[in-house]
């Protein structure tokens, strides 16, 4: 098989994978920018009742745990590939994470691609895309924490800054621990019906706040990677492309030549012939 006519399957492949590159680009667009108002709401929401945990001082209220007791880390990764390195430090921050504790650790891992990375047998693996699912073990764990059961729960999650800048944030969620985050209303401040049941209300609502923030954040920081990688992607095909329009022409240039040189020298030998 001459090189042009590889040459040309070779772009014609090329052509193709950008085509599909462009494709989950604008995907990705339109994705980015649903996700990234679903995430600012969380994160307003979040705020308040950290607030709310601040002027009620619920980590003042909780019982102290007994030593031993069986850790939670619920890990938010990547449901689908193609974002770069976007788990590595995740999984990497979980690897320590497991490592140096010193207690048994219980594993949720929320995204399935992402998962794949972390060996791990025991671990509970939900999909990104059932977050039910997920809130109802985050649940199930904030009842086994009350239970004492449980010792600590642990989110550790994607912290979206920007397009460019995302980092892995290890955040213990249970026991609470806010201090010097907000500062406590004083006399002013009115609970009814009283201040223990509005603080049980506050410290679940503020749990459930702070799983749907770690989880879309992660799931922002996904589709942002997603994006800058096909961006990548398209314009490296880009490159390459016309890196191999410049070989074709080359190639059909020495073919040609070729072509002359023989219809040349043929005209030469019937010359001689005559």
């Amino acid at each position: 098989m001459s090189e042009l006519i590889l040459l040309r399957q070779k772009l014609k492949g090329i052509i193709q994978i950008s085509k599909m590159a462009e494709a989950m680009q604008v995907v990705a667009v339109a994705e980015l920018k649903k996700i990234q108002a679903r995430q600012r709401n969380a994160h307003k929401f979040l705020q308040q009742y950290q607030q709310l945990a601040g002027q009620l001082k619920l980590n003042e209220m909780q019982r102290p745990k007994p030593d031993g007791l069986t850790t939670a880390l619920f890990l938010f990764v990547s449901e689908r590939g193609f974002c770069a390195g976007f788990n590595d430090s995740l999984i990497a921050s979980a690897e320590n994470f497991l490592k140096a504790s010193k207690q048994e650790v219980k594993l949720v891992i929320c995204g399935r691609k992402g998962g794949e990375g972390l060996r791990s047998d025991q671990a509970k693996k939900i999909g990104a895309n059932d977050f039910d699912l997920l809130e109802e073990e985050a649940m199930l764990n904030y009842d086994l924490y009350l239970k004492g059961r449980v010792g600590s729960i642990y989110f550790l999650f994607n912290e979206f800054k920007s397009m460019m800048v995302q980092t892995s944030l290890m955040q213990q969620v249970l026991p609470f621990d806010w201090r010097g985050k907000e500062k406590p209303v004083n006399g002013g401040l009115i609970v009814e019906p009283d201040l223990e049941s509005v603080s049980s209300q506050v410290g679940v609502n503020f749990y459930r706040a702070f799983l749907y923030d770690a989880y879309m954040q992660t799931r922002l920081g996904e589709v942002a990677a997603r994006l800058l990688t096909m961006r990548g992607a398209t314009e490296s095909c880009k490159e390459m492309i016309k890196n191999l329009q410049i070989k074709i022409n080359k190639a059909r240039q020495a073919m040609i030549t070729v072509e002359l040189s023989e219809i040349l020298s043929s005209f030469k030998v019937l010359a001689k012939e005559g």
